[in-house]
């Protein structure tokens, strides 16, 4: 198998999916900091901080817990922004050739675009809900969030990895 020194290196443009996905991750990002400077000064010094498997709120803490939700989520999205342009370097599990190079270098942009989306507004979800509980207006997260949350980047991540297998002879992905 070929290192991935070996692999080309292409400079692929954005497609418009990709662009949308930018869109509405940024926008998530803007919400989430919106979100913890409006709400500030009206939370209580102890919110939620951790929520067990079925939605209730096994830790509480000080506020901060929201900024750092804020610099977590910035942090993801920064990340795979930056793994989305280096896709040469990633680990694949199938061998990278000149011929497949492109198509696999953007399916794995779009699985970093998506999962950029999901875990931005996995944190905007959060957020809201821990200050709707700081204010009493919410008791917890519900059971539903984690299967939800959980069935949502596993499923992208596996209709990303068929496609990788797919690319390797398919033209047409």
């Amino acid at each position: 198998m070929a290192s991935s020194i070996d692999r080309p290196i292409l400079r692929l443009s954005r497609t418009p999916l990709e662009l949308l996905l930018e869109v509405a991750g940024l926008s998530g990002l803007l919400l989430l900091v919106g979100l913890v400077l409006r709400s500030w000064s009206s939370l209580p010094e102890r919110i939620p901080h951790h929520f067990n498997f079925r939605g209730e709120v096994d830790a509480w803490g000080g506020r901060w817990v929201l900024i750092l939700m804020a610099a977590l989520a910035a942090a993801f999205f920064a990340g795979f922004k930056i793994l989305a342009r280096f896709p040469h370097l990633g680990n694949y599990p199938v061998p990278i050739t000149p011929e497949n190079a492109e198509r696999q270098y953007r399916n794995v942009r779009s699985l970093l675009a998506w999962l950029r989306v999901e875990v931005v507004w996995l944190f905007v979800i959060l957020t809201w809900t821990i200050i709707q509980m700081g204010m009493g207006s919410s008791s917890r997260l519900g059971w539903w969030f984690t299967p939800v949350f959980l069935g949502m980047v596993l499923m992208t991540a596996f209709i990303h990895v068929v496609r990788m297998f797919r690319a390797r002879l398919d033209e047409n992905i």
